[in-house]
């Protein structure tokens, strides 16, 4: 039995965190614990004979159980004193027999026996557990008790405290990644027990969450505090890392440094989105009392806050046909979608907590509802809110404006006289890394709208755009589902590391032969040849950094060798015979000037067959980073033959 999964007991946990034993749920186990440890002078040989029990360990189990059964029978305790959940009853016990067959380490055939023999007894529970549904007992195997254990412990340890105790459960990152686990399992199970599966371990959990889960019943979300749990390990911040403070009243409309490379073009009026926003900033709202009534101020940080933001969005919506009357070039829903994102805007500024903003879209919900009656003409509201998270909101934010922006931007990225368009690329690259990092954490659907509105607007065509215009940026690797971020390689080595590593090249050789700048065609041999400024494409070229000191610019040429065959790859087919032979002829010249390297041993290695007929392909490219590493070879090989060679 794992040591660590008996860690978490509810004796452990209570003795690890004391407000537990203030919970229904331990005063109703202790309860049972005291019953368990009197065993009673039962007899009960003969009573389990017919369920084929002969382990002593098993025998004294259920005869313990059938000591509980007795007490609470007799009214030994009186459960109704100890929870008025009278649902809770059922639960309770389940999770103290779980709780037993874990400390005791009971296999799947001990545990068939058990819920055989309690089912047995349904009459008798009948009689005990108050509730309207019968209490069953499922034939669970050890690692099904085992989840559904961790998922009551989350559930009924957190899920109703005051959320003021997760601080102290933040203290021990060991409970509390065990408690986020048994959040995990949750979200888990409602994928996998999806309503109609049949089996045991979903029968238990759908029965469980009947009675657990009833804040659907008010909004089809994740909660709140699943939210805030989920987050507690990393304090809400930007997608740069800044910690967020405000209360809502922050009149900026787009991302600063995005706000001014749209100005600078004189293309932030050019479209709807920034002059909408501009218009609700003018709204202002009444906070009252009365608007925060139905709140509970235990689950909130920002009440204030959230009340004042709401009394600016209800004035706006009471006015809400008027507004977009301002803007009849917008679709209503269009109107309403860019409202939904300027509120996000506003709630990011709050440093609140989920639940902070869980109560606002609860206060618009129920707003939302009361206007519906009505004869409004044009309504709106948010029906995709998945319970976000200050973080979640400004990501959001940024990249539905950027989507928005972008093929007006496109258009200032074809003028040929535009001097600043170069300027867009470092920011396209953080919203490229942006999108995989929300890929990433989408395990909620809090990026489901924005993912979507990306992926429509990238297409492969476009991307080999961005590519030609944002050279070295890994932008073409947006969509690979095998790369977590970005540039997975720059994590690993700094431009200065490289820069260190890789010193300039003094001296090539020089051959009038390999001359092309009297050519027609040095436009094309000179772009081949330009210089990289990033470590793209380190990850490929990496292994020959230890040769670049004996065969100097062997790495650089590496870099500029991928990059001309990803461009080749991209090109139709019928120009990828000439540009391939380009890359030929350029790719000798250059090894030619790279120091001790014998030019003989170049036709041993398979780096340069892409002359071969066939080879100027897709599938070279596929191929490249293999036969490029290939190259660090050629000192070995050529010292090898010397060594060969008679004296």
């Amino acid at each position: 039995m794992s040591k660590l999964r008996n860690n978490f007991t509810l004796t452990e946990l209570a003795d690890k965190y004391s407000f537990i034993r203030e919970l229904d749920l331990y005063k109703f186990y202790e309860e049972l614990d005291k019953l368990y440890k009197d065993e009673g002078n039962l007899n009960l040989r003969d009573t389990f004979s017919h369920l084929g029990v002969e382990d002593p360990d098993l025998m004294k189990f259920l005869k313990k159980i059938t000591r509980i059964l007795k007490g609470l029978s007799n009214q030994e305790i009186f459960v109704d004193k100890l929870t008025k959940k009278k649902d809770k009853h059922c639960i309770y016990l389940k999770y103290w027999l779980y709780d037993k067959l874990i400390i005791d380490g009971l296999q799947k055939h001990d545990i068939k026996i058990i819920s055989d023999f309690l089912n047995s007894k349904k009459n008798d529970l009948g009689k005990i557990v108050s509730s309207d549904k019968p209490c069953k007992f499922h034939k669970l195997n050890l690692n099904d008790i085992y989840e559904l254990k961790n998922i009551f412990d989350y559930s009924e340890i957190l899920h109703d405290t005051d959320i003021s105790i997760y601080d102290e459960i933040l203290k021990d990152p060991k409970y509390l990644n065990y408690l986020k686990n048994g959040l995990s399992l949750y979200r888990r199970g409602k994928i996998r027990c999806l309503s109609g599966k049949k089996n045991e371990y979903c029968n238990e959990f759908n029965e469980y969450t009947e009675s657990y889960d009833n804040y659907k019943t008010k909004l089809p979300y994740l909660s709140c505090r699943e939210k805030f749990l989920s987050s507690l390990l990393k304090k809400d911040t930007t997608s740069k890392g800044e910690s967020l403070r405000g209360d809502g009243t922050n009149e900026h409309t787009l991302d600063t440094v995005f706000y001014t490379l749209l100005k600078k073009d004189e293309i932030d009026e050019k479209i709807d989105l920034n002059k909408f926003y501009k218009l609700l900033n003018t709204y202002n709202g009444t906070h009252t009392p009365k608007i925060c009534d139905s709140l509970k101020d235990e689950h909130m940080k920002k009440k204030d806050s959230i009340c004042k933001l709401f009394g600016r969005v209800e004035n706006i919506l009471k006015k809400w046909d008027d507004i977009i009357k301002v803007y009849n070039k917008l679709d209503p829903k269009e109107s309403c979608s860019y409202l939904n994102y300027w509120i996000y805007d506003k709630l990011g500024d709050i440093d609140g907590t989920p639940c902070d903003i869980d109560n606002f879209y609860f206060l618009w919900y129920d707003y939302y509802i009361d206007i519906s009656r009505n004869n409004t003409k044009n309504k709106c509201y948010n029906d995709k809110y998945y319970v976000f998270n200050t973080e979640e909101l400004r990501n959001k934010k940024k990249m539905f404006d950027f989507l928005v922006y972008y093929n007006t931007m496109e258009d200032k990225f074809k003028e040929t006289k535009n001097d600043r368009k170069k300027d867009y690329c470092p920011y396209i690259k953080g919203i490229f890394e942006l999108y995989k990092f929300m890929e990433r954490k989408n395990d909620s659907n809090s990026y489901m709208e924005e993912l979507k509105l990306f992926r429509n607007k990238f297409s492969n065509e476009e991307l080999n755009y961005l590519e030609e215009f944002c050279p070295d940026m890994c932008l073409g690797f947006v969509f690979n589902k095998k790369l977590k971020t970005l540039c997975p390689f720059e994590e690993f080595s700094s431009p200065e590391l490289v820069k260190e590593k890789v010193k300039p090249c003094e001296n090539l050789v020089s051959n009038n032969d390999y001359n092309f700048s009297n050519l027609p065609t040095t436009t094309i041999y000179n772009s081949l040849n330009s210089n990289i400024t990033t470590n793209t494409y380190y990850s490929t070229c990496e292994r020959l950094i230890q040769f670049n000191d004996n065969h100097c610019g062997i790495y650089d040429l590496c870099t500029k060798f991928v990059r001309n065959l990803k461009k080749l790859s991209r090109m139709e087919v019928e120009k990828r015979t000439d540009y391939c032979e380009y890359i030929t002829h350029w790719v000798y010249d250059e090894v030619r000037k790279i120091p001790n390297i014998v030019l003989e041993n170049m036709n041993d290695t398979d780096a340069l067959q892409i002359s071969q007929k066939g080879k100027c392909s897709s599938k070279a490219v596929v191929r490249a980073p293999l036969l490029l590493r290939n190259w660090g070879h050629i000192e070995q090989k050529t010292a090898r033959k010397r060594m060969q060679m008679p004296t």
